[in-house]
């Protein structure tokens, strides 16, 4: 079984003009995910379904590594509204989920333990993020870190996962409701 966490850390080292270019990317990434969630809006659409001219389509200044981390979120809130019934969704511009192809970590060896690196996404920025970690993201120092990270305005969140115990043969479930007259019923009626 997979075990899935995150941990946020602050962008609170940055200097004023990384926050002016970032911020300038995130509202940039958050028009083009509105424009595909605009696209996508009414269609059955999956991740492996994004070609190369659906994540071109938008007029924009990312880079085409940048527009497919933004389809791909895209996607995923369009899925999750229309599967839950919601009304259309909106990107806000308070996030952006960025993956290996935009984004690296790094370890550090001075005062900042973590840097982000920030390159390929267009207009030709490259941001180096100083962050620190503490107690909650050593608590993760054995588990797997994902390369994709997301970045919020005032923090950097990593995601980790861990595989626990020995992968289960499963054959088919059976649902039980615990009663007061009977221990309790399965799906199928039967009674115990």
């Amino acid at each position: 079984m997979k075990i899935n966490r995150s941990s946020k850390t602050t962008l609170n080292f940055m200097t004023e003009a990384k926050h002016a270019t970032l911020y300038e990317l995130m509202d940039e990434y958050s028009r083009v995910v509105n424009s595909f969630i605009e696209q996508f809006w009414g269609q059955s659409l999956e991740r492996k379904n994004l070609t190369k001219e659906i994540t071109n389509a938008p007029e924009s200044w990312l880079s085409a590594r940048t527009r497919q981390c933004a389809a791909r979120e895209a996607v995923g809130m369009v899925t999750g509204a229309q599967s839950n019934g919601h009304e259309k969704p909106t990107h806000y511009g308070k996030k952006m989920t960025l993956s290996a192809q935009c984004v690296t970590i790094e370890n550090g060896n001075n005062t900042f333990d973590i840097w982000l690196s920030i390159s390929s996404v267009g207009h030709s920025i490259k941001l180096l993020i100083p962050l620190k970690s503490h107690r909650h993201m050593h608590s993760f120092d054995d588990w797997k870190r994902s390369s994709t990270v997301t970045i919020h305005r005032d923090c950097a969140q990593f995601l980790y996962e861990i595989e626990t115990g020995p992968k289960l043969d499963t054959g088919h479930m059976v649902s039980l409701d615990v009663g007061i007259n009977h221990l309790f019923s399965t799906f199928d009626g039967t009674l115990v």
